[in-house]
């Protein structure tokens, strides 16, 4: 599964091509419609005795405690387990972290209601061993769907498996439209591979046009999926390491016309225009833009991309702005996160004391 580059180390540039988990140049040994191989686990919490039945259904969901993505997924993850507990489905969150370590992290603070699922330790990483290197997978979360007879149905990010899930539980799934998706992700796998030395070299030498022509490339190569993820690349390497802020814009403004529906795009672009510190010239305007996207493309409702606009405003010097729509954002989070309810008190109550210093 593909990440999103967000650092200027070369190691973070090269990131997508390294298989850090396993994989290799012979490509994935594990691929859908597979027989689902063995997990060894030790259960913590919920119910699993190491065997797929026939006419079940379970996600098999590799994740860490120090993971934030795979933090966001769990209330998802424990929504679907909720919604299909009478269907034959069960969800088993799997990390090969210290047994004390996740017992520790789901039983603190509110967790244990974002955890109403399966959760189990890797038998020293026996089970990723099995699913992620066997698959080529270098990146958690990511999701094993194995279907009522056995087999392998879907792999990919669990916030990405509701569709794919509710088709399999129904017995509608597309299982060869699925199987040739994750081949052209995995081919695209290797491309980044053979990839790799040519930006490591360019990075070395400061090349920046050669740089950008190896992502070109892999751009024209990539599944549709991916290119907004190698355009916010070529945006990092133009805005945070060349720091050419002209082409750094042109590439911004290329991603908002072509994503400006894609809210967690536009909240990414925005967010890292603002914040990041490795920017020398960030151009708000564009970071606004984004922003305002990112509210429309969700409708208003999701609290982190109202925050992102919020602290672009401010960014901006329009407190009172930012302080309005960092409002709407505790509206809409409610009680559902008491520490990024906590955070957003504390930048309106800042807000507020710079409104009153400015005056």
């Amino acid at each position: 599964m593909l990440r999103l580059l967000t650092t200027a180390a070369v190691a973070a540039l090269c990131s997508l091509a390294t298989a850090q988990d396993g994989g290799t140049s012979a490509g994935p040994s594990l691929t859908i419609g597979d027989k689902a191989p063995q997990t060894a686990l030790k259960v913590v919490k919920g119910k699993f005795d190491g065997k797929f039945e026939q006419d079940k259904v379970y996600v098999v969901e590799f994740w860490a405690t120090w993971c934030g993505p795979c933090k966001t997924s769990m209330p998802h993850l424990t929504k679907l387990q909720k919604e299909y507990k009478d269907k034959g489905v069960t969800i088993i969150g799997v990390s090969d972290e210290a047994e004390g370590t996740v017992t520790d992290f789901i039983g603190k603070g509110d967790w244990p209601e974002k955890t109403q699922y399966t959760i189990a330790i890797d038998d020293n990483r026996k089970t990723s061993t099995n699913y992620m290197r066997a698959a080529g997978q270098n990146g958690i979360p990511t999701a094993f769907i194995v279907g009522k007879s056995g087999l392998v149905e879907w792999i990919g990010h669990p916030m990405s498996m509701d569709t794919p899930l509710a088709e399999i539980v129904a017995g509608t799934y597309d299982r060869e439209s699925a199987k040739a998706r994750i081949a052209k992700e995995q081919a695209f796998e290797l491309e980044m591979q053979k990839a790799q030395q040519k930006m490591m070299a360019a990075f070395q030498a400061q090349d920046w046009d050669e740089l950008m022509s190896v992502l070109d490339g892999l751009k024209e190569q990539a599944p549709k999926e991916m290119i907004p993820q190698i355009q916010m690349q070529q945006f990092t390497v133009m805005s945070s390491m060349a720091n050419l802020p002209e082409r750094a814009d042109a590439i911004a403004t290329e991603i908002i016309a072509d994503h400006a529906d894609d809210a967690q795009m536009m909240n990414a672009l925005a967010w890292t225009i603002a914040t990041d510190p490795r920017i020398q010239q960030p151009n708000l305007e564009i970071a606004l833009k984004a922003a305002n996207a990112g509210v429309k493309a969700s409708n208003g409702e999701d609290p982190s991309v109202l925050d992102t606009l919020a602290t672009v405003q401010a960014e901006m010097g329009d407190f009172s702005a930012a302080i309005k729509t960092e409002e709407k954002a505790l509206e809409k989070l409610g009680d559902a996160d008491p520490e990024m309810k906590m955070e957003f008190e504390a930048k309106i109550n800042e807000w507020k004391a710079e409104m009153a210093t400015t005056g």
